[in-house]
């Protein structure tokens, strides 16, 4: 399935909607377009995983870490510091 992300909350997790229920991607910024694995579904939320970008955002670099998304560490990394201090404010 695939959705276009929103915005960003808290863990720098995109956000979109679909059939009434808010999704959660991590991996994903605003304006991407994400295919999605579903790797949990609750009442009202979907929390899931982007298996492919497919259309990816202008801010969107590649992480400097090596352990980027396997220490959980840093959430940001997947865009500049600069980028990543307005999507903070953003949330």
């Amino acid at each position: 399935m695939a959705l276009i992300i929103e915005k960003l909350a808290s863990g720098a997790l995109g956000v979109s909607h679909i059939n009434g229920k808010t999704v959660f991607v991590e991996n994903a910024l605003p304006g991407e377009k994400v295919e999605i694995k579903i790797n949990d579904e609750k009442k009202g939320d979907i929390m899931a995983s982007s298996s492919e970008i497919l259309e990816r955002a202008e801010n969107r670099i590649e992480p400097i870490c090596p352990y980027y998304g396997i220490c959980g560490g840093c959430d940001f990394q997947f865009v500049s510091e600069k980028d990543s201090a307005y999507l903070k404010q953003d949330i």
